[in-house]
C-alpha cells in the first residue's frame, strides 16, 4: 500500500491522514487483492497474500464500503458521519462527514470528506468498466481552493468472450502513471483457466516473472491444484504450489480475482532440492450465512500442528460483525487481532451506524485483553440509488418459494414485462430471461444450477429490484 503520510503532520493531522490511508485501503481492495495483497476474509493465500495483516481500520471501512458498492440493495446512505473514541473524554468526537454518490448500478463512486467545521478535505473517486469491474481507485486532497490528486491506482482489463485475458496495473506516483505489473490469462480449449503469467515492468518494456499453472481433474471445471513457478535462466522452475484444493460455493468464485478464492481446505507446498516438501494447510469451516473459522497448521516433524486460528462473522443481513485472528502457544489460542462491529437497522432494515471495536490486549497478561471502542459510523438520508423511475414492491412477497429446491415464481404488481437475471454474488450472470406474463406470475427453472446463494434481479418500466434467492 503507497504511504499515504504526507506534510509536516501534527498528532491531529496524522490521526486524519491514518483514517483517510484506511479509507482508500477499503476502496482499493479489489485492486490490491489482484496484486496479491490479504483477502478480506483472512486466508492467506500464498500468491494471493504474503503481506501482513491489513490494518484493523481498514478491515472496518472496507466492511461498510464494500456492501455500499456491491449495488445489491436498492436502498443507500447518502451521507455519513465518521466519529473517533476520544480517550481523554471518555466519549465520540465528530472527526469526518461523507457523502456517497452511486451510478446508476447502485456501485459507490465517489466519497465525499469533509471536517466536522463542513470544509472539504479529501474524496475517493472509483471507475468501474462494463463488468462491474474497478478500474481506478482515485484518492485527492483538497489544497489551495481545488482537488489534488495524491494517490491512486488504475486497473486495466481485457476481454474476449467475456473473459479476462491479461489485467495491467498502475499506480500514480509524484504526478506521474507508473505500469507496475501484467497478468496475462491463458485458457484451455474446455475454456478453463489454465495458468497465469505475471510480468513486471522494467524500464520500457515488459519482463517475464512468475507463472501460475492450474491443475484440473479430468472432466471437472474445478482446479485441484495451483503450480507457482519462476522464469530463470530462460526456463521455468517450481517454487512452490496449493494442492488438495476444496472450493467453497465455487460456481461463485472468479479465478481471475484472487480475493474470491474461497477455499475450504488446500496444502501448501515448497520444491525443495527437487522434491515437494509439506509447509502449512489450511482448512476452513463455514457457515450458511458466510461466516466461517479458518484452521492453519504448520507441518512439524512428520505431523500437523495448530498454527493459527481466523475467525469471521456476519450477521442474519450479511454485514460483518467479527474478525478475530488467534495464535496456538503452549496448548492454547491466544488472540492477537481483533474487530467487532456492532451494527444498528432501522424498521426498513438499513444499516444506520456501527460501531468498531478492537481488540487491546493486556500487557503482561499473556492472554488476558478486551474490545474497546475504536471507530463509529452514522448513515442517513437512505434513498434508492438504482436507476429506476418507481420503486417495486418488495420482491420477498412477489418471489416465492425463498429458499427453494428448483423453481422459482416471480409476480409483479406493476409491469407484465420485465428482464430477470439470475446472478453470482460476484455479479456474473447465470441465467438471463424475459417475463412477458409477470402480472398473472411466471415460474423461472434453477434446475442447471448448483445448490447456493445467487442474486435475482428485476427489471421492468417500473425500476429495478435486486435481492438474495437461496437454492437447496
Amino acid at each position: 500500500m503507497t504511504n499515504i503520510y504526507t506534510k509536516n503532520m501534527t498528532h491531529e493531522n496524522w490521526r486524519k491522514a491514518l483514517v483517510l490511508g484506511f479509507l482508500f485501503l477499503a476502496l482499493a481492495l479489489t485492486s490490491l487483492a489482484q496484486n496479491k495483497s490479504n483477502s478480506f476474509f483472512g486466508t492467506n493465500y500464498r500468491k494471493a497474500g504474503t503481506g501482513t495483516k491489513n490494518p484493523s481500520s481498514g478491515l472496518r471501512t472496507k466492511a461498510q464500503q464494500n456492501a455500499f458498492r456491491k449495488g445489491i440493495k436498492t436502498r443507500q446512505p447518502r451521507n455519513g458521519q465518521e466519529y473517533f473514541w476520544d480517550e481523554n473524554t471518555n466519549g465520540w468526537r465528530l472527526g469526518y462527514n461523507h457523502a456517497y454518490t452511486y451510478n446508476t448500478s447502485g456501485l459507490m463512486i465517489e466519497d465525499l470528506m469533509t471536517e466536522a467545521n463542513n470544509s472539504n478535505f479529501s474524496k475517493f473517486v472509483t471507475v468501474y468498466d462494463s463488468h462491474n469491474r474497478i478500474t481506478e481507485n482515485l484518492q485527492y486532497y483538497w489544497e489551495n481552493s481545488a482537488w489534488l490528486l495524491y494517490s491512486g491506482y488504475k486497473t486495466s482489463y481485457t476481454y474476449a468472450n467475456d473473459k479476462v485475458t491479461e489485467i495491467v496495473y498502475q499506480t500514480y506516483n509524484m504526478g506521474t502513471w507508473e505500469q507496475t505489473d501484467k497478468e496475462v490469462y491463458n485458457y484451455n480449449t474446455l475454456g478453463n483457466l489454465a495458468e497465469i503469467i505475471e510480468y513486471e515492468r522494467e524500464g520500457n518494456t515488459w519482463e517475464v516473472d512468475e507463472k501460475i499453472v492450474v491443475g484440473y481433474n479430468q472432466g471437472s471445471n474445478q482446479p485441484i491444484s495451483f503450480t507457482y513457478q519462476e522464469w530463470e535462466n530462460n526456463a521455468w522452475v517450481n517454487t512452490e504450489r496449493d494442492i488438495d484444493l476444496v472450493w467453497h460455493d465455487f460456481n461463485n468464485v472468479d479465478l481471475t480475482d484472487f480475493e474470491e478464492w474461497n477455499l475450504s481446505g488446500y496444502t501448501y507446498q515448497e520444491w525443495v532440492n527437487g522434491a515437494w516438501v509439506n509447509v502449512d494447510r489450511e482448512t476452513t469451516t463455514y457457515q450458511a450465512n458466510g461466516s466461517f473459522v479458518l484452521l492453519d497448521q504448520d507441518w512439524e516433524n512428520g505431523a500437523w500442528v495448530n498454527d493459527g486460528r481466523t475467525t469471521v462473522t456476519y450477521d442474519d443481513k450479511g454485514y460483518f460483525t467479527l474478525d478475530q485472528e488467534e495464535e496456538w502457544q503452549d496448548g492454547n489460542w491466544v488472540i492477537t487481532y481483533g474487530m467487532k462491529a456492532t451494527n444498528t437497522y432501522n424498521t426498513s432494515n438499513d444499516l444506520t451506524e456501527v460501531i468498531y471495536q478492537t481488540w487491546s490486549a493486556e500487557p503482561g497478561s499473556g492472554s488476558g485483553g478486551s474490545y474497546k471502542n475504536d471507530y463509529r459510523f452514522v448513515y442517513t438520508n437512505f434513498q434508492n440509488v438504482l436507476s429506476s423511475r418507481e420503486e417495486l414492491s418488495p420482491l420477498a412477497a412477489l418471489v416465492y418459494p425463498n429458499p427453494t429446491v428448483d423453481d422459482l415464481n416471480v409476480k409483479l404488481e406493476k409491469a407484465a414485462i420485465a428482464t430477470v437475471k439470475v446472478m453470482s454474488l460476484s455479479g456474473q450472470t447465470l441465467l438471463n430471461t424475459t417475463l412477458t406474463k409477470a402480472l398473472e406470475g411466471e415460474q423461472i427453472s434453477l434446475s442447471t444450477l448448483p445448490a447456493g446463494t445467487y442474486i435475482l434481479q428485476i427489471q421492468s418500466r417500473s425500476g429495478v429490484r435486486t435481492q438474495k434467492i437461496v437454492k437447496r
